[in-house]
């Protein structure tokens, strides 16, 4: 739908960039939403205050999987 609404308002080369900036949009509004979240988890499970599982960091990736996986 997008597609066939920006052909028709903005023509042929323009309607590529529309429909690559919502998608950036959209990538850019959930990272915003999911990461805090999954700091907090991350925070709250160290401090004891959640499951302690919820703040596991895996060595290879230092990253907290559990915490950002179930908040997301």
């Amino acid at each position: 739908m997008l597609s066939s609404l920006s052909t028709q308002v903005l023509g042929s080369p323009f309607d590529k960039i529309l429909i690559l900036s919502v998608l950036i949009s959209t990538a850019a509004s959930t990272q915003t939403t999911i990461l805090p979240t999954a700091r907090t988890t991350l925070s709250m499970a160290r401090q004891e205050a959640i499951l302690v599982g919820l703040g596991k960091v895996r060595i290879r990736f230092h990253l907290a999987n559990g915490g950002a996986l179930r908040m997301s």
